[in-house]
C-alpha cells in the first residue's frame, strides 16, 4: 500500500501552498499513492497530529509512506540554552493554519521534535519513508522574495513551547542522531530560508523545491536515487537556498532499493571547465580517471581524468561534450587512495600469491611479506582465509573464502583511509577556531573528560561536545572508525555538517538515551582491546555527502548487540560551491580521537580499605620521567614486620599476603607471595630478613599491597588461590588489560585502563583472602611511578627511608632494588 499525507498551511503571505498540494497529489497520484491532502482546516496544529498518528495506526510492514509538508518553517532562540549551552541554541517547528491563535496560552505550531517523535513511530511500522519538508528552518520563515512576517506573527507563547520541547525531549530517545529509516528531503540548511517564486514552466507560483522535485517524480519515476535527485534540485532551485537529503539518499525514490556508488563525486561545469568542486578535501589526485554518467547511472563519457586543480577544485579533461546535463555524477575507474600494506603470509603457501594478486587489484592495497609494517594480516590455509588486524588479533573467529577476506580487507583499508584524513593545507586549512572534548558518563550520573588513547569499556557512555568560538559558521561531521573497519557517520541528522552558530556548542550523545553506546561487534573475536577512532571534519562551508564517507557499519543504538547495517557503502562526494561570489575552495581541518576499547564492562576501581595507603594521585600516573631513566627491572624485599598488639591474632600462626602488580612485557603482570610464622606475641618482629616478594620487569607502574591474617588452618598460598580466580571474566579482563598496557598502550592510557585492572586484581585478593579466615587486614597499599623511579633512586630504595611505616597493630619496612644495566 502506498500512501502520502500532504499537509499545505498557506498563511502570513504565502500564495502557491495550495498550488503545491496540487501538483504532489497529482505526481503522487500518478505513482499509485493514496493521498491525503489536508489544508486549512484539515491543517490546524491538532489537524496535523490527528493525520499523522491515523498514518501511523494505518501504516504496515510492506507500505510506502511520504509525508509532506508545504508551509511556513521557523525557529525561536531556546531559553533553557542560556543555563545550559549543550543545549539546541533554536527550538525550531513548521506553522500550521491556526498558528495565529494564542487562546489558553498555547503556542499552535508543531516543534521539530514532535515532528521526529511521530516520525519515529512511523518508521518503527514501515521502514520505507520519505519526509519532504518545503520550508524554512531560520528564524526568517518567509518562503517568498523581499516578505519578512511580522514579528508577533511569530510570538508564541514562550512557557507552553519550552514545557512541550523538554517534554518531548525526555519522552523520545532516537538511538542516534537522525532517524537511518527514513529519507527526509529539506527544502534549506537550519539557518537559512527557503522560497517560493512563479516558475514559468509550471505557470503558477510554487514553492522553489516542490517545482524542481516534482517534475523529477514524473520524468524519472523509480531510476535515480535521491541522491541524483539532490544534484537535479540543486541546479532548480535559487542560489539562495541550499536543499538537503538527510538518511538513506542512496535510495531509489520511494523505494527500500539502493544504487551502490562507492567513491561517486557530482559534476559541475563551471566557467568552461568540468570539474569536481573541492576534490581536495577527499583526497582526490592528478590522474585519477572516472566514468561521467547521466542521472539514472548511463555512461556519458568514458575515462575523464583529472589534469589539474584549481582554488581546490579537481579539473577533469575528457572528449565528451561540452555541455553535460544536471545532475551528472563521476564514477571512480582509477583512483590514487593511498594502498596501504597487508601482509599476506605464509610465503610460498597454496594460493597465496592468488590472493595477493587478488588484494592488489581489487582492495586497493600493495600485498606484503611478514615482517613488514602492515595494516592487516591474511594468513592463507588453502581455499580459506584468517585475517588479522593491526595489533594481530583475529578478525574473524571462522574461516574467510578468498572473496570474503578480499571485501573484508578493503573495508579495513577505506576505514584506515578514514581515520587518516588529512586537515586542508595553505589556502584550504581552518584556523583551531573549533574545540572537540568528550567525556564519560559515570555509574552517578557525573561526567568526566577523558583523552585520547584512553582504555574504554563496552558499555561506557560518551558525550561529545564541539565548540565554535571562531567568528563564523562552521559545520561539522563525526565518524566513527570501528573495530573491524566499520566507518560510520555519527552525525546523520545533517549529512553535510551540523551546522554551529557563533559561540555555540553542540553536544553529540543526547540522542542514544544517555550517551553514545560503546559496542562490541557480535561477530568480532574478544580478547585484547582494540583501536576504535571517532573522526570529526569541520568546514567553513557545507560539504556535500560528506556524511556519507563511510561503508557499513555498526549503527550506535540503545542495545548493545543490534547491528544494524548502514545503505551506504563508501561514497565520497564534495559540498555545493556558492555560486555568487565564490573566491576559493572550502577550508577543514580533522580532529581524530583515538581509544582502545575492552570487550567486557568496565571494571570499578573501588579497592578494599588497608592501615596505611600512599598511593599518589591519580593523575600523576600519567606523568613522563624527565631527567631519568627509570629501571626497568626490580627487586622488591621486606625488610622487617613488627606486631605491636596480638589482639588480632590471639597468639594465632599468623600469615603475611602481598601482591605485586606492574605492565611488564615478559611474564605475568602480577606475583603473589605468601609468608606464614608460629604464634606472635606483642612487640614481637616476625622472623624473617629480606624477604623476596618481587624480582622481574617493570613499566608504567610498580602497585603493591600487603595483608595479614591468622593462618590457624594453613589454607592455600594467595598465588594458587589467585589461579583458581583467573577464570572469571573481571580478572581474565584485567589481565589482558596489564599485558596490553606493556606492548602499545600511551601513558594517558595507564590511568584509566591501568588502575582499574589492578584495582581488580588487588580487591579478587583480599576476597579470597577474607574467604579463608573470615578476616584479613589490609595492611598497606602504594603505587611507585616511573617518576620516583619505582622507588629505587639511586639504584636502592628503603621505604621509609629512616626507621618504620607504622600502621595501628603494626610496623614495617620495604626496599625495592633495581637491577644493574646491562
Amino acid at each position: 500500500m502506498k500512501r502520502a499525507l500532504l499537509i499545505g498551511s498557506q498563511i502570513q503571505g504565502l500564495t502557491g501552498v495550495h498550488g503545491d498540494i496540487e501538483l504532489m497529489d497529482d505526481a503522487l497520484s500518478k505513482l499509485g499513492f493514496d493521498t491525503i491532502p489536508s489544508i486549512e482546516k484539515n491543517a490546524t496544529t491538532d489537524a496535523i497530529f490527528d493525520r499523522y498518528r491515523t498514518l501511523i495506526q494505518d501504516s504496515g510492514p510492506d507500505d510506502t509512506v511520504v509525508v509532506y509538508y508545504s508551509g511556513h518553517g521557523g525557529r525561536m532562540r531556546n531559553p533553557l540554552a542560556d543555563q545550559d549551552p549543550t543545549l539546541p541554541t533554536w527550538l525550531q517547528y513548521i506553522v500550521p493554519t491556526d498558528a495565529d491563535d494564542r487562546s489558553n496560552g498555547r503556542a499552535r505550531c508543531v516543534l521539530a521534535e514532535e515532528l521526529s517523535e511521530l516520525q519515529h513511530q512511523l518508521t518503527e511500522k514501515t521502514t520505507n519513508v520519505t519526509v519532504i519538508l518545503d520550508c524554512c528552518h531560520s528564524a526568517r520563515m518567509s518562503r517568498r522574495r523581499g516578505a519578512l512576517p511580522k514579528a508577533t506573527q511569530l510570538a508564541f507563547p514562550e512557557e507552553d513551547l519550552v514545557s512541550r520541547w523538554t517534554e518531548v525531549r525526555a519522552r523520545h530517545h532516537r538511538t542516534g542522531d537522525g532517524n537511518l529509516h527514513a529519507v527526509r528531503v529539506v527544502a534549506c540548511s537550519p539557518d537559512q530560508s527557503a522560497y517560493e517564486d512563479y516558475i514559468p514552466a509550471l505557470g503558477a507560483q510554487h514553492g522553489m523545491l516542490t517545482g524542481a522535485l516534482v517534475p523529477l517524480l514524473t520524468d524519472a519515476g523509480g531510476t535515480i536515487t535521491w541522491l541524483d535527485a539532490l544534484e537535479l534540485m540543486r541546479n532548480a532551485v535559487t542560489t539562495e537556498q541550499r536543499p538537503d537529503v538527510e538518511g538513506p539518499a542512496e535510495r531509489l525514490l520511494f523505494s527500500l532499493r539502493t544504487r551502490d556508488a562507492v567513491g561517486v563525486l557530482p559534476v559541475r561545469v563551471e566557467n568552461g571547465r568540468t570539474v569536481l568542486p573541492d576534490a581536495a578535501i577527499f583526497g582526490v589526485a592528478r590522474g585519477d580517471r572516472y566514468d561521467l554518467r547521466a542521472p539514472g547511472a548511463d555512461i556519458l563519457v568514458h575515462d575523464a581524468i583529472v589534469d589539474d586543480f584549481v582554488d581546490g577544485d579537481a579539473v577533469l579533461r575528457h572528449d565528451g561534450p561540452a555541455h553535460l546535463p544536471a545532475g551528472t555524477s563521476a564514477w571512480p575507474v582509477e583512483v590514487a587512495l593511498t594502498r596501504r600494506p597487508v601482509a599476506v603470509v605464509p610465503p610460498g603457501a597454496p594460493r597465496r600469491d592468488e590472493l595477493a594478486a587478488e588484494l592488489s587489484d581489487t582492495a586497493g592495497v600493495v600485498p606484503v611479506e611478514a615482517g613488514a609494517e602492515a595494516f592487516a594480516t591474511a594468513r592463507v590455509e588453502g581455499d580459506h582465509v584468517f585475517l588479522l588486524d593491526g595489533g594481530g588479533e583475529p578478525l574473524n573467529a571462522q574461516p574467510m573464502s578468498h572473496t570474503e577476506a578480499v571485501e573484508a580487507v578493503r573495508k579495513l583499508a577505506i576505514a584506515e583511509h578514514v581515520r587518516t584524513l588529512p586537515s586542508g593545507a595553505g589556502d584550504a586549512s581552518l584556523p583551531r577556531d573549533v574545540t572537540v572534548s568528550y567525556v564519560r558518563v559515570l555509574p552517578n550520573g557525573d561526567k568526566t573528560e577523558i583523552s585520547s588513547g584512553d582504555h574504554l569499556h563496552v558499555g561506557d557512555r560518551l558525550f561529545m561536545r564541539i565548540s565554535n568560538s571562531s567568528n563564523g559558521q562552521r559545520y561539522a561531521c563525526v565518524f566513527d572508525i570501528g573495530l573491524a573497519g566499520a566507518v560510520t557517520p555519527l552525525t546523520t541528522s545533517q549529512p553535510s555538517g551540523v551546522t554551529l552558530a557563533e559561540n555555540e556548542t553542540y553536544e553529540l550523545g543526547h540522542d542514544w538515551r544517555g550517551g553514545i553506546p560503546l559496542v562490541w561487534p557480535e561477530t568480532l573475536p574478544k580478547g585484547a582491546p582494540r583501536l576504535e577512532s571517532f573522526v570529526t571534519v569541520i568546514a567553513d562551508l557545507q560539504v556535500d555527502r560528506l556524511g556519507r564517507l563511510g561503508q557499513r557499519g555498526l549503527t550506535r543504538g540503545h542495545d548493545q548487540n543490534a547491528l544494524e547495517h548502514l545503505v551506504t557503502d563508501l561514497a565520497v562526494g564534495t559540498r555545493d560551491v556558492p555560486r555568487l561570489g565564490s573566491v576559493g575552495g572550502v577550508r577543514w581541518r580533522v580532529e581524530r580521537f583515538d581509544f582502545l576499547l575492552h570487550p567486557t564492562a568496565r571494571p570499578t576501581a573501588d579497592e578494599p580499605g588497608f592501615e596505611i595507603d600512599e598511593r599518589p594521585d591519580p593523575s600523576l600516573r600519567s606523568l613522563t620521567p624527565r631527567g631519568t631513566t627509570p629501571p626497568t627491572h626490580v627487586s622488591v624485599r621486606l625488610k622487617e614486620l613488627t606486631v605491636h598488639n596480638n589482639l588480632a591474632f590471639l597468639k594465632s600462626r599468623v600469615r603475611v599476603d602481598a601482591v605485586v602488580i606492574t605492565a611488564a612485557q615478559t611474564g605475568d603482570p602480577y606475583r603473589a607471595s605468601t609468608m606464614r610464622f608460629d604464634r606472635i606475641g606483642d612487640g614481637h618482629r616476625l622472623p624473617f630478613d629480606d624477604v623476596l616478594i618481587y624480582d622481574g620487569p617493570v613499566a608504567r607502574f610498580l602497585d603493591i599491597a600487603i595483608w595479614v591474617a591468622k593462618d590457624d588452618t594453613r589454607e592455600a598460598d594467595l598465588a594458587d588461590l589467585l589461579v583458581q580466580q583467573t577464570a572469571d571474566k573481571d580478572v581474565a579482563a584485567a589481565i589482558v588489560t596489564l599485558a596490553a598496557l606493556a606492548v602499545a598502550a600511551p601513558a594517558a592510557a595507564a590511568v584509566a585502563g591501568g588502575a582499574a585492572a589492578v584495582a581488580v586484581l588487588v580487591r579478587t585478593a583480599a576476597k579470597v583472602l577474607t574467604a579463608l579466615q573470615g578476616k584479613s587486614i589490609g595492611v598497606y597499599r602504594t603505587t611507585l611511578l616511573p617518576h620516583q623511579a619505582f622507588g629505587a633512586v639511586d639504584g636502592v630504595g628503603r621505604h621509609p627511608a629512616q626507621g618504620l611505616i607504622k600502621a595501628q597493630d603494626m610496623s614495617f619496612a620495604f626496599e625495592v632494588i633495581a637491577a644493574p644495566t646491562a
